[in-house]
């Protein structure tokens, strides 16, 4: 049912007629989004189901938006996230590579990068883990070699940032 009124350019709907004349008459915004106002309309205009097909599509619109608009604030949050990461991964990168050029001597260095590809294979997931991690760590680093029951584990790393730090 369309009336000869206009809003905004497209002709309104007679439930959006009915809105407007609630509000003119003091009804709140609430009682105006009623779904009894489409029901009223719906026996009144004889429409069957029209008027409350059509609130019930508005909300489902408006719960779309709602959901595109959380989503859109996720992905934000998501992508401010992964930049702040990659400055910090290449913040740490520039400070390996400072460290590197501080070492005095070539041992130094090659116990430097020994102990990062060290730190870079071994997972810890637990107390003893963690343990045995800085007993390995500190073999290494007094140039010991690791007995075998530490033997260095392989874990999955972005390949973009592993060679970039030796």
């Amino acid at each position: 049912m369309q009336t000869g009124r206009t809003v905004k350019g497209d002709t309104m709907t007679g439930l959006e007629a009915v809105k407007q004349e609630m509000i003119k008459r003091g009804c709140t915004k609430a009682q105006t989004e009623s779904k009894l106002i489409a029901v009223v309309l719906d026996i009144v205009a004889e429409t069957g189901t029209a008027y409350t097909d059509l609130r019930e599509a508005e909300q489902r619109v408006k719960d779309i938006e709602k959901e595109a608009a959380e989503t859109r604030r996720g992905w934000e949050k998501y992508m401010e996230a992964e930049r702040k990461f990659r400055e910090d991964v290449e913040e740490y990168i520039e400070d390996f590579k400072a460290s590197l050029k501080l070492c005095e001597t070539d041992k130094a260095r090659d116990a430097l990068r020994v102990a990062q590809v060290f730190t870079d294979s071994v997972k810890i997931n637990s107390p003893y883990d963690n343990t045995a991690y800085i007993n390995g760590l500190a073999m290494l680093l007094c140039g010991q070699g690791i007995p075998a029951p530490m033997a260095l584990r392989k874990v999955k790393e972005p390949s973009q940032y592993v060679s970039a730090r030796y």
